[in-house]
């Protein structure tokens, strides 16, 4: 695990911001393609249980996109990221809005996170 992290560091310190963010656990490290992560999200929803046609890898697009910018992510960077070209289409169809945290979340001191 500290040899992928290692790797993982020195690819995000040497990639361009448009490239790849994900790398494999596999020697030798090397960036996973949007067909490889599709791939990947594809067996969770199957694993799942949930109907394939009713849900796609694409579904994790969207709120990706809105997870990172809740969680603090400049907006700009999480549409370069996700090779979105239009910042209003990006704004309009991939980026909801979040509910504010309830008054009894506050007091338990729940963030959102995980939920």
């Amino acid at each position: 695990m500290v040899v992928y992290l290692a790797c993982t560091v020195l690819q995000a310190r040497a990639i361009a911001a448009y490239a790849p963010v994900f790398i494999s656990l596999q020697r030798p490290f090397c960036a996973l393609t949007s067909q490889d992560i599709g791939e990947i999200l594809g067996h969770a929803i199957e694993e799942a249980g949930l109907d394939r046609k009713q849900y796609s890898p694409k579904c994790f697009h969207p709120t990706g996109a809105t997870q990172a910018i809740a969680a603090g992510a400049n907006p700009d960077q999480v549409q370069a990221l996700g090779h979105w070209a239009s910042s209003d289409t990006f704004k309009k169809q991939y980026v909801h809005s979040v509910p504010e945290l309830q008054m009894t979340d506050k007091i338990l001191g729940l963030s959102g996170k995980g939920k």
